[in-house]
């Protein structure tokens, strides 16, 4: 393998999400992540655990639904 490729992270076949899984699937930052999910305009369909910031979670039909859109 040369230098100049990469190695994508594996992120496995789940129910639920999290940002940091979002963001190594899309292959962004976890604060993009947390920017799309916060935005006026169709923004990602995160979830919280007790309305709490570490406990967002997005679905794996949710996320397919958002790929499936674009």
């Amino acid at each position: 393998m040369t230098a100049a490729k990469q190695i994508k992270p594996q992120v496995p076949l789940k129910d639920f999400y999290t940002i940091q899984d979002v963001a190594a699937l899309i292959q962004v930052s976890e604060n993009a992540v947390r920017d799309l999910a916060y935005r006026e305009l169709d923004p990602l369909p995160f979830r919280r655990l007790f309305t709490r910031m570490r406990g967002m979670f997005i679905t794996h039909r949710g996320l397919a639904t958002v790929w499936a859109a674009s």
